[in-house]
């Protein structure tokens, strides 16, 4: 009992540790760029990188994050301030998918709502946070399925994303506007990247199971072959 409980806790940090890997590996490709900016962008990396938290409950999921934030400010030479800040959309979008919590799910697309609403130029393009009345309802709707998921967190990360813009820069309502004719589109290609990206790691770590008892034998067999 305690060897199948420490294999599947091992089994699980194998996951974690393989989507973060995934994440990593995708992190320079390109996915679309930041509004009000010709140099920031979103990568694939960063967008599929909330898929951690399929894995493993709220606090794996604070400490896989603290450990990239942690890579991030030594290797580019970033503050711990700023590293924080740029992984703040994914982490609470890692959060939605490992906590089961209804209320907890629903705190934070609740607070983009109010945060966007109330100020001067997000008033002026209200409905545009009406995208995030979405994982709100996902969040009451009990389903195991994976996209529907994503499609929560995902929509959870653009929300804290957009708030947070919207504080920090200089984006009037036009912007805004012009955006949510295509926020839906991107949205669903993220959920889908994050789906696929979950079947691969599950896939590729049953692969492993499945082969492990396969080496064990061979190399019992070998070992005793040699002693014959």
């Amino acid at each position: 009992m305690k060897n199948k409980r420490a294999n599947k806790g091992i089994y699980k940090r194998l996951h974690e540790l393989l989507s973060m890997l995934i994440a990593l590996a995708t992190h320079s490709i390109k996915i679309s760029f930041m509004v009000g900016s010709k140099a920031a962008f979103f990568s694939l990396g960063q967008s599929i990188s909330p898929a951690i938290g399929f894995f493993g409950g709220p606090l794996a999921a604070l400490a896989v994050y603290a450990v990239r934030i942690s890579a991030q400010t030594y290797f580019s030479g970033t503050t711990l301030l700023i590293s924080s800040f740029l992984h703040v959309p994914t982490m609470c979008a890692a959060l939605y998918l490992s906590s089961t919590s209804k209320c907890i799910r629903s705190l934070v697309p609740l607070l983009c709502i109010a945060l966007f609403v109330t100020h001067p130029v997000g008033s002026q393009a209200a409905w545009y946070s009406a995208y995030w009345l979405i994982p709100i309802m996902l969040s009451f709707i009990p389903t195991n399925s994976i996209f529907l998921r994503s499609v929560g967190s995902t929509f959870v990360a653009h929300a804290v994303g957009s708030v947070m813009w919207l504080y920090t820069h200089n984006i009037d309502a036009a912007s805004w506007h012009a955006l949510s004719s295509v926020v839906w589109a991107e949205r669903l290609m993220i959920a889908t990247s994050m789906t696929m990206l979950y079947y691969a790691v599950v896939s590729s770590i049953a692969f492993a199971q499945h082969l492990m008892p396969s080496l064990q034998r061979y190399t019992v067999y070998s070992t005793a072959k040699k002693a014959s």
